[in-house]
């Protein structure tokens, strides 16, 4: 019996920080919550704190928040955008992106590393040069 809490974990470890929220797209929340593996560890009758809603949520909405799989956050997002005429999803069918919702999203361009950069007195700015 497959189950995808492994394969999370595994990504989990070449994460360069802490994964507290996974935004799946709407295929992929759907195949994830189809195993039976997922299912049971949604039993809290064995102490666990996991709480999804599998059920229909926030329909027509690009965001629905899911709930909680251990401490990791499920978020579901069905963005579109439209191009030459036609609808297309931000997110690829079956996508999974783990993530963390204290990052920054700073843009660094490897300043710290820049030795031109560091000799000019630069430590931190927007961009170089």
């Amino acid at each position: 019996t497959y189950d995808p809490t492994d394969d999370i974990e595994a990504y989990a470890l070449n994460a360069s920080g802490v994964v507290n929220i996974i935004v799946f797209d709407p295929k992929g929340w759907a195949l994830f919550r189809s195993f039976k593996a997922v299912k049971e560890k949604l039993d809290t009758r064995r102490g666990s704190n996991s709480e999804l809603e599998t059920a229909v949520k926030d329909l027509g909405k690009a965001v629905s928040y899911k709930g909680m799989y251990g401490d990791v956050a499920i978020v579901v997002y069905s963005g579109q955008y439209v191009e030459n005429g036609v609808k297309k999803n931000f997110l690829p069918d079956n996508t999974m992106v783990l993530g963390n919702t204290q990052a920054r999203g700073l843009r660094t361009y490897g300043c710290i590393q820049d030795a031109d950069a560091q000799r000019e007195g630069i430590n931190a700015s927007a961009r170089y040069p």
